[in-house]
């Protein structure tokens, strides 16, 4: 053989061998990252699972507060025709008054109260209350 010959057939074996090594530490790598990657995906599941559990628990706050909302708008609305029925023509916006109290804030806190009915001699007067 040609000595041209044999350097050529040691490059191309020395080349293979690089090529080998290379390809070895690439499937290394390769498999370290699916490794790292597995990993993440569990812990990806784990938060979306606990999203997931405080979603649940924000939907079911949320019909709470519906509820409890129509409830209140129901008993306003039967406030309201007390109300009307019993000052009759001459309605007075007594619950407007309560809302527009600096007061109002302090009451949505405390327990429900009997509610006294007052007259008003005339518009221009504002009623007070105590609860």
């Amino acid at each position: 053989m040609p000595p041209d010959r044999l350097t050529i057939l040691q490059q191309a074996q020395l080349l293979h061998d690089a090529t080998l090594s290379r390809h070895g530490e690439l499937l290394d790598r390769l498999e370290d990252a699916r490794l790292e990657h597995a990993e993440v995906m569990r812990a990806l599941r784990g938060l979306q699972e606990r999203q997931q559990t405080i979603l649940e628990m924000i939907l079911a706050l949320l019909h709470q507060q519906e509820e409890r909302l129509a409830q209140h708008e129901a008993q306003m609305t039967a406030v309201r025709a007390i109300l009307q029925a019993i000052t009759g023509p001459r309605l007075v916006n007594v619950l407007g008054v309560i809302r527009s109290s600096p007061l109002a804030g302090l009451c949505y806190d405390t327990p429900s109260v009997e509610v006294g009915l007052f007259p008003v001699d005339t518009l221009n007067k504002t009623p007070w209350t105590l609860s």
